[in-house]
């Protein structure tokens, strides 16, 4: 396993209980991304973790470009290399730009793993 493969892999469509099913029916159904797929091996934890995780991906008080700054950060801080992986895709369609994702991720020159005050 690498950084970027899941410990507990999404529940593809046919492993599917119909509750299961039918909890995904609001986020895409069979097509439904892996978090919420994965997630919905429990039903109570999907129940009580997917609004707040809904919320902050679509109905968010943060801008986009701040949503994404915030996830990026902690997933990079985490080592959470499969959601930093999602995550930095969206922030550059979000307009983050390379040297904001380098350093969001410790990557940038003297960024010493973190963000510079400006």
């Amino acid at each position: 396993m690498n950084s970027t493969d899941p410990r507990l892999a999404p529940l593809g469509p046919a492993q599917r209980t119909d509750e299961q099913r039918q909890l995904l029916a609001t986020v895409r159904g069979d097509d439904a991304p892996n978090l919420f797929s994965t997630l919905v091996r429990h039903p109570a934890l999907y129940r009580s973790g997917c609004p707040s995780a809904c919320n902050l991906l679509t109905d968010s008080a943060f801008p986009s470009g701040e949503r994404e700054l915030l996830i990026i950060r902690t997933a990079s801080l985490c080592g959470s290399g499969y959601e930093l992986h999602h995550h930095v895709d969206l922030g550059s369609q979000v307009g983050l730009t390379d040297q904001e994702l380098a350093a969001l991720t410790g990557e940038a020159p003297g960024s010493h793993g973190g963000l510079v005050a400006t």
